[in-house]
């Protein structure tokens, strides 16, 4: 990924992010391309009703690129649901 590839995701992510924290197109997962929406679907198809790092990983490969995501993990995982 080029600089201006680079700007452009992240201006991009900017737009996405809401006053009240990330609406559900918002990129989590840069690397992997997993934005909010995809891991509230995944924690409800786990019939999960919290955040579960572990489950995410395994299931999606959250964090298996930078792991950027897992570390702002309490960032993020509180406005999921």
């Amino acid at each position: 990924m080029d600089k201006e590839e680079l700007e452009a995701l992240l201006e991009l992510r900017e737009i996405q992010e809401t006053k009240d924290g990330l609406n559900d197109n918002s990129l989590i997962c840069e690397c992997n391309c997993l934005s909010k929406r995809d891991i509230k679907e995944a924690l409800i198809l786990g019939n999960l009703q919290t955040v579960e790092l572990d489950f995410l990983k395994e299931r999606l490969g959250l964090g298996s690129g930078c792991s950027s995501c897992i570390k702002n993990f309490d960032s993020w995982s509180k406005k999921i649901f």
